[in-house]
């Protein structure tokens, strides 16, 4: 079989493993193949992904580096602004994690399927996270509460809520449209620019950590780990651990009834891939897949008996279309592709991330594409940014790329390929709005969060009527 893969000329091959058939995982990662006669052995499968039920494996025939599209990369979280006539809005109390005693009300987040209508909200928290909520309420959104006045990205959070009560504030909203695969997606864009697109398509569209770590005690028969904000514990095996299942199996199982004395609840281990003997053991002790990268498989395994509240896997792949446009020209990047669907077409395109073709700084979002069950049952986010070439000088990358040049902005919408197709055609209508200054994306706001003092960015939108801090927006 692996032969007659390399004769027909073939260059990923995908295995999706049933967590059933986990037996079968040691085999795929350690095997070699002497492909046709060549001096060295070709090295074995590599995890890509992995939800509770499967793992996906992937291996690289070419000796070229591979191609293969990455994992998911971001979960994707939602927080609930939902305002009722009262001008009160919905807010919670957690009985969980970083905000668990400290008498702070917070908008409701987290929930999978959070919608924009109040009755359905309520039913979701009612039904699948009552457990977490300690109470909830309609309760007067002020910025009096101290938690908020202290943190940076609340605050900005908070004012920016406010904007949007007061009127003054105009976020990204979603317009159906279809791509060229014909698959239907929602393309965020800005709530101005929608209405105008609505109106000129006839188009109706529909409302729509694992945390700081710890160290735990270890006892000479319970796997060292570390304390989660969520009662669980969190089990690195090292690559270098001589580790044989027998011994590991032993020492999982003590381990696991020492955790349920101390009343733990979540335990995340994280086996390296040249541990993969020890993945059948845990799997069989009642561990399930959460997910994967090339080189680690993490497990995860719920010690009580209602139902986990596990945190999910990564939820979405996110890409990004570059708008990287000569201002003095109204010449715009554009490349062909060497490989995927446009190969062969001729067609001009935005760079979409295979590349490194300019040297670049990012200006804001334009607007953003999300299309469900995309990648392998996996969302997509798409960005589309407004980039600043600081070099016109193209370097492409010689494997995904088959062309890259400048060409007028006007040139590269008129093509019946992007007229033709919707989504295109959007992205298209909004970029030349920008270039006419008639536009506003999101711009990042570096603010701190309370989790740890990092610093993350906020994206909001760039006009006058978005709340401004000392030093402005």
């Amino acid at each position: 079989m692996p032969n007659l893969i390399f004769v027909q000329g073939k260059k990923g091959v995908w295995i999706r493993l049933p967590i059933e058939r986990v037996n079968l995982v040691e085999a795929a990662v350690k095997i070699t193949y002497d492909i046709l006669g060549r001096s060295e052995l070709q090295e074995g499968f590599w995890y890509h992904h992995a939800e509770p039920d499967y793992l996906m494996l992937v291996y690289w025939i070419p000796q070229s580096p591979h191609t293969l599209p990455t994992n998911s990369t971001h979960r994707v979280g939602t927080g609930a602004f939902l305002i009722n006539q009262n001008r009160e809005v919905l807010v919670v109390q957690e009985k969980g994690g970083q905000y668990r005693g400290t008498g702070v009300w917070k908008l409701p987040t987290g929930v999978d399927e959070v919608c924009a209508f109040q009755q359905a909200l309520f039913s979701i928290l009612r039904s699948s996270e009552f457990s977490l909520i300690d109470s909830e309420l309609w309760k007067f959104s002020h910025s009096a509460q101290p938690f908020v006045q202290k943190y940076e990205l609340l605050k900005y959070m908070h004012d920016i809520c406010k904007a949007k009560i007061d009127g003054t504030y105009s976020g990204f909203s979603p317009l159906p449209s279809r791509s060229y695969s014909l698959q239907k997606s929602y393309l965020y864009v800005n709530s101005r620019l929608r209405d105008e697109a609505q109106h000129r398509r006839g188009h109706r569209t529909t409302t729509l950590s694992m945390a700081a770590e710890g160290e735990t005690s270890s006892e000479s028969l319970v796997l060292s780990g570390m304390h989660d904000h969520y009662g669980g514990v969190i089990v690195h095996i090292n690559d270098n651990d001589p580790m044989d299942p027998a011994t590991f199996l032993s020492l999982l199982t003590s381990s696991i009834a020492h955790w349920k004395l101390q009343g733990k609840k979540g335990v995340w281990i994280k086996l390296p891939i040249e541990r993969v003997n020890l993945v059948e053991v845990a799997v069989k002790e009642g561990f399930w897949y959460h997910h994967a990268e090339p080189m680690y498989l993490m497990l995860v395994y719920w010690i009580p008996q209602s139902p986990h509240t596990l945190p999910s896997n990564a939820t979405h792949r996110v890409g990004i279309g570059a708008f990287v446009l000569n201002p003095n020209t109204r010449q715009v990047l554009a490349v062909q592709e060497k490989s995927g669907v446009l190969q062969g077409t001729g067609v001009w395109k935005f760079p979409t991330g295979v590349v490194d073709e300019i040297d670049s700084e990012f200006v804001e979002v334009l607007a953003f594409r999300q299309s469900h069950k995309a990648f392998f049952e996996k969302s997509d986010l798409f960005f589309v940014c407004m980039m600043r070439p600081l070099s016109y000088d193209i370097q492409t990358q010689e494997h995904e790329i088959e062309a890259a040049q400048w060409i007028p902005f006007d040139e590269y919408a008129a093509q019946p390929f992007v007229q033709n197709n919707e989504l295109l055609k959007y992205i298209s209508d909004i970029c030349k709005t920008k270039i006419d200054g008639q536009y506003s994306g999101f711009s990042p706001l570096l603010a701190s969060s309370f989790y740890d003092q990092k610093a993350s960015y906020l994206y909001l939108n760039n006009s006058s009527t978005a709340p401004k801090r000392d030093g402005g927006v």
